[in-house]
């Protein structure tokens, strides 16, 4: 169980994806920050885990959408002030 700002996160969605460094998989939570956070309303990419195999993963997370590419998550700041930096 994962919490940002001390509330518990909601995942809509899983992928297993491919890991840059080695040949094994990564399993991330997808969902959204709360209004807690700078980044209010956009997407939240979580890391869940490492896995030796696609199976290993799809065993703690049997809804997981197996992908074969890396997904992007491209958050802003731009709706801040420019001192905020």
């Amino acid at each position: 169980m994962q919490y940002y700002n001390g509330k518990k996160i909601n995942y809509h969605s899983y992928t297993v994806e491919p890991d840059d460094r080695s040949d094994r998989f990564v399993v991330y939570g997808h969902s959204f920050y709360p209004a807690s956070s700078v980044l209010a309303g956009q997407q939240m990419k979580s890391y869940m885990g490492i896995y030796v195999s696609i199976d290993e993963a799809l065993k703690e997370y049997p809804k997981a959408e197996v992908l074969g590419f890396k997904t992007e998550v491209n958050n802003s700041v731009d709706h801040l002030p420019e001192n905020d930096f």
